[in-house]
């Protein structure tokens, strides 16, 4: 096919600068403009999307210049035109001069900073200098938006890493303006340890070259600050030849030169010829045998053609450490490893700029590979499971179950792979928490690195299939849900099966009851294997450190709760330490066990005020019920009101409040009602926190909770009750301010915690100190406390918590639970304050110090998270309130461990028919109890086809029917009723953030009251309305009303988004969302 003048140049333009612009474009940030120039792009936004969403900005970039190439009928000039005005109006600014013929040389302000970014990133606040890049036209808007949403998802530190990224890519004079920005925003000193000459008449870089070698060849500064990065620079043979270092690559060249950058303005004038220059090949150009070589390449830090001329930067790399070129070629020619590879162990973080509102590393590094090396008793525990027996492996913590699990996966696939079926066995690794999954999945890669291994869990993005991960890999290691919703899948096509496994195993299986996501899997085991007895099954293993007794009273009852779990489980037989009990004990650290009893208050005045509000909130409460008939049955519920506040049996009685109210069919006394039960609710959480921290801490989560009340609802719509509730609180903030204020009233507890710590870290500064508390809103006082005490704040403490929630409601991303642990093996955090979700299975080798900070649960709790004691002479204590209980409740576990020993060993004598009848019985009844659970489940559906009209929770306004809805990705619910939108009132949402494919643009309320309904996005140019389910109830053709707090207990069912629908949406003004 012939191509025209125009279309050539315009390949030649694309072809000779695809290397530049992929390495300084973020796409999505041009698209719009582009899209309004040629429409037929708006196709390609999801593919490029799709890319940066996997942090390949570059491939995202490469693709969108593909679709630009292929425009069919427009003008190659008037392309590149558009192009150039995308960049302008982008901010590009810098990238828009490269391209039209600006040398720009900032490879040695780029080397400043990544020596410096150390205490750029720990000594910068985001917020403030954030203001003053924006005033010098630093960072466009797309930037700002994304550094703050990494501020508010991942700190301070990674926003400022962020912000760090992205300051080279926008202007010229990036670095003069940089520094001109922390002078101006009280960082001097920082300016001058970056560079002492900056405000001094000499210039700038009059001896950078100098100031660079000074700080690569020092052992004291530069060695603390740049951690594993050094440089050793041969001496120039002019300072601007630093220009040319490569981080990435030991360069040494004696040929000068440089070869000119087309000139933009030659295009449009048809003038010069472009010259082909495949720059992706020459940067991955590989040296050959001499270790002296001229390579030519475009520098993707300086982002002009270099030949570098006799500067020698020595590489620090896990693949060519302490070898030479040669070597490393033999590497690369052996494994296929480009030359430049993503360094994790690098700090030079202009190499591989990611999107900051992504993963920082989605990429998985390489490790090293180990040998199973096993001890006697763990051959003993993986002996029934080698041998293929349905096996439960109990053992205690730290003794090593997953380097059981290991052998038993290695010796499965090993047998495959001599019997000719590699590829045909597959290993399913189950956890329960996502942080488990990144810990596993990192052992099997290290320890069974000949297979290949994926990690799948539910904050990933853009994953395939189970299906085809399960197809592609050997081992897969992900969160149960995930499974779950695999073999539930509606789409054949996406739909996996548990034939596709031949070895599972469950990690933490003593939770395989009830309605847990591993018992879910097993119903499906069992039901398989019944209904379908010739289809070839996975072997089960379960892993555990206790297997629990359930509400056992007694030894029988413990017994039949065990015997359950194996039967859930499928299991044959319960392996546990017998032979090798001795080399068990050995090699597994039992902490010292204490148990410290500390008094409550002597005086709690702030106590005393918060009960008090609380009685009048709830003589509120039955007043409105005894004025309103048709709620008098409100009177038995409200009359079971437990006297004792702030404790667990009031948190319950507030929690079962909610369904009653819900459903009553008068808006105004609901709303009265319920607005009474969210203080009711506050006010408790709030007694919680000052019963186990400060009085401060407690008012402070009344000061974020109820002042929302007042900030985020429109004051012109409130309700008589509303606003007694909210001058209820103002009336009593005075007080409750200056009692929170006074030293009067210390906490024992604190003070007690206090003394610990003090002599752990006194006794072993080293100590690594896990305090377990039972809320969220506890891991936020205690840390705030801590950070506050002079005599504690060195310790530096952190949180980890779940991923349950919300960030905004004290909720982590995996991303950041990683970097705490990280950070807390490394000594960063010499002390976490953790709810749950750290006491099962996470490897913390380093930790001597567990304390269970006036929390008890469960017997299986308590082994758990003892054993997160690991380190040799480690301890674990208990801070007991007396007169609370506390103690007999951990004295009570500790019988009820013994009774679980007992149990266990009276099931392993069970006769095989015995324990087979046993099993097989239990069996039966469960699977006739899943049974009739599910047909009543497809009754209800079926008699549920009629349509619910959802009305506002608060004011009972008629929103939508459920007939409007529908779903995207099988997860977002969207009105598509062009007349929902008169009923709603959009704000401008305060944390614009992407999520999916989704772009967050406004909170929706309620017209009529204000009420928070959810949030308006835009999704493929059009702009939806997507509703949370709980600010609704939903009503039937009866009457009949019900309250779903989660879209999966709707009784009605949501159809995908189809064709029609989009053509709809997208025809709609009401839906368009423009270019």
């Amino acid at each position: 096919m012939e191509v025209d003048g125009e279309e050539f140049l315009l390949q030649s333009f694309i072809n000779n600068f695809r290397y530049l612009i992929a390495k300084n474009l973020k796409a999505s940030h041009i698209l719009p403009f582009m899209i309004q120039c040629y429409p037929a792009l708006g196709q390609s936004a999801k593919g490029i999307k799709r890319f940066e969403k996997l942090n390949q900005n570059a491939e995202a970039t490469e693709f969108f210049l593909d679709e630009l190439l292929d425009l069919d009928g427009e003008s190659g000039l008037r392309i590149h035109s558009n192009f150039m005005l995308a960049l302008k109006d982008g901010g590009y600014d810098k990238l828009w001069n490269m391209l039209n013929g600006s040398i720009i040389d900032d490879k040695q302000q780029l080397v400043l900073i990544n020596l410096f970014f150390k205490s750029l990133v720990e000594e910068i606040n985001l917020m403030d200098i954030l203001p003053k890049l924006i005033e010098n036209n630093m960072i466009n808007q797309s930037d700002r938006e994304e550094i703050l949403a990494e501020e508010r998802i991942r700190g301070n530190q990674a926003a400022v890493l962020s912000m760090i990224i992205v300051l080279p890519e926008r202007q010229t004079k990036w670095f003069n303006l940089f520094l001109d920005s922390l002078y101006h925003t009280r960082y001097e000193e920082l300016v001058k340890k970056i560079d002492p000459d900056f405000y001094s008449g000499k210039g700038i870089y009059d001896k950078v070259g100098d100031k660079i070698k000074k700080l690569g060849a020092s052992n004291d500064e530069c060695s603390s600050d740049t951690r594993s990065f050094r440089m050793d620079v041969a001496e120039p043979k002019n300072e601007e030849n630093l220009a040319g270092v490569e981080p990435d690559i030991i360069v040494t060249s004696s040929t000068p030169g440089k070869r000119d950058i087309p000139d933009a303005a030659a295009f449009s004038d048809h003038e010069e010829e472009s010259r082909e220059c495949d720059t992706r090949n020459s940067s991955q150009r590989v040296p050959g045998d001499h270790q002296t070589t001229t390579v030519k390449t475009i520098d993707p830090d300086s982002q002009m053609d270099l030949e570098t001329d006799d500067v020698t930067i020595n590489r620090q790399n896990d693949l060519s450490l302490n070898t030479d070129i040669k070597t490393h070629e033999k590497e690369v020619k052996e494994k296929n490893i480009p030359v430049t590879p993503t360094e994790p162990d690098s700090e030079s973080f202009f190499d591989d700029a990611t999107d900051s509102n992504e993963e920082m590393d989605i990429t998985i590094p390489e490790v090293e590979h180990k040998e199973l090396e096993m001890r006697n008793y763990q051959l003993e525990l993986a002996h029934p499971a080698i041998n293929g027996k349905n096996t439960i492996i109990c053992a205690p913590t730290g003794s090593g179950k997953t380097h059981v699990a290991l052998k038993i996966a290695k010796n499965h696939l090993d047998k495959g792979k001599r019997s000719g079926n590699k590829g045909f066995d597959k290993v399913i690794f189950l956890v329960n928490k996502v942080p488990l999954a990144k810990q596993q999945h990192d052992m099997f890669r290290q320890y069974l690195s000949d297979y290949d291994s994926v990690m799948v869990h539910g904050e990933q993005k853009d994953t395939p299939p189970l299906k085809i991960n399960m197809a592609k890999n050997d081992i897969v290691v992900l969160t149960a849900q995930i499974l779950v919703d695999a073999l539930n899948a509606e789409d054949e096509k996406e739909r996996a099966s548990l034939s596709q496994a031949t070895l599972m195993i469950f990690d933490e299986c003593h939770h395989t009851n009830k309605g847990h996501p591993y018992n879910q899997i097993m119903g499906l085991y069992l039901d398989e294997r019944v209904d379908h007895p010739k289809n070839p099954l996975p072997q089960v293993v379960g892993l555990t450190a206790s297997l629990g007794v359930g509400k056992a009273k007694n030894i029988k009852e413990a017994q039949r709760h065990i015997l359950t779990l194996c039967a859930n489980l499928d299991a044959d037989c319960i392996s546990t330490v017998n032979k090798a009990l001795g080399e068990l004990m050995d090699h597994v650290n039992v902490p010292n066990r204490e148990v410290k009893t500390v008094p409550s208050r002597d005086r709690d005045p702030f106590k005393s005020a918060i009960e008090d509000i609380i009685r009048q909130i709830e003589m509120q409460m039955k007043t409105i019920v005894d004025m309103n008939e048709e709620v008098k049955h409100l009177d038995t519920v409200l009359g079971t009101c437990p006297p004792q506040k702030g404790s667990d049996p009031y948190t319950q009685w507030i929690s079962q409040l909610n369904k009653p109210i819900v459903q009553l069919p008068d808006p105004k006394v609901r709303r009265r009602l319920k607005a009474c039960r969210n203080y009711l609710k506050e006010y408790n959480v709030a007694l919680i926190i000052n019963n186990d921290s400060r009085m401060k801490d407690a008012l402070n989560h009344l000061n974020q909770e109820l002042i929302k009340n007042v900030t985020h609802v429109d004051q012109t719509h409130l309700v008589d009750t509303e606003i007694w509730l909210q001058q209820l609180f103002q009336e009593k903030l005075p007080i409750l301010t200056k009692l929170s204020s006074s030293t009067d009233y210390p906490n024992p507890k604190l003070e007690t915690l206090k003394a610990l710590l003090l002599e752990a870290y006194r006794v072993n500064s080293n100590t690594r100190g896990i305090i377990f508390v039972k809320t969220r809103d506890l891991t936020v006082a205690i840390q705030s406390w801590i950070k506050e005490t002079p005599a504690l704040k060195h310790l530096n403490p952190e949180r980890l918590t779940g991923a349950g929630a919300s960030v905004e409601a004290s909720g982590m991303t995996l991303t950041h639970q990683v970097d705490v642990l990280e950070y807390f093996k490394g000594g960063k955090h010499k002390v976490i304050i953790a709810t749950s979700v750290a006491e099962e299975g996470l490897d913390i080798q380093a930790c001597n110090l567990v304390i269970k900070y006036v929390h008890v649960t469960n017997e299986i709790a308590m082994v758990q998270s003892r054993g997160r004691a690991r380190a040799t002479g480690g301890k674990f204590l208990l801070l007991a309130e007396s007169g609370k209980g506390t103690a007999e409740k951990e004295r009570l576990n500790i019988f009820r461990e013994e009774m679980m020993n007992r149990a266990i060993k009276l099931v392993q004598q069970m006769q095989g028919a015995e324990y087979k009848e046993a099993r097989d019985k239990m069996q039966f009844e469960a699977k006739m109890e899943r049974s009739l659970a599910a047909r009543a489940k497809k009754q209800h559906r079926l008699t549920s086809e009629e349509e619910y009209e959802l009305r506002c929770l608060r004011c009972d306004v008629l929103a939508c029917i459920s007939r409007d809805f529908r779903t995207i990705q099988k997860s977002h619910h969207v009105v598509v009723d062009p007349e929902f939108k008169e009923k709603t009132e959009v704000m401008p949402h305060p944390r614009p953030v992407k999520y999916d494919d989704f772009q967050k643009t406004g909170k929706l309320f309620c017209k009529a009251c204000k009420y928070d309904w959810g949030i308006e996005a835009i999704y493929k140019k059009a702009k939806l309305p997507v509703l949370k389910l709980d600010s609704f109830i939903l009503v039937d053709i009866r009457e009949n009303r019900l309250h779903c707090k989660k879209w999966k207990d709707a009784p009605f069912q949501t159809p995908e988004v189809g064709i029609d629908d989009w053509q709809m949406l997208l025809n709609s003004p009401i839906f368009w969302a423009g270019q």
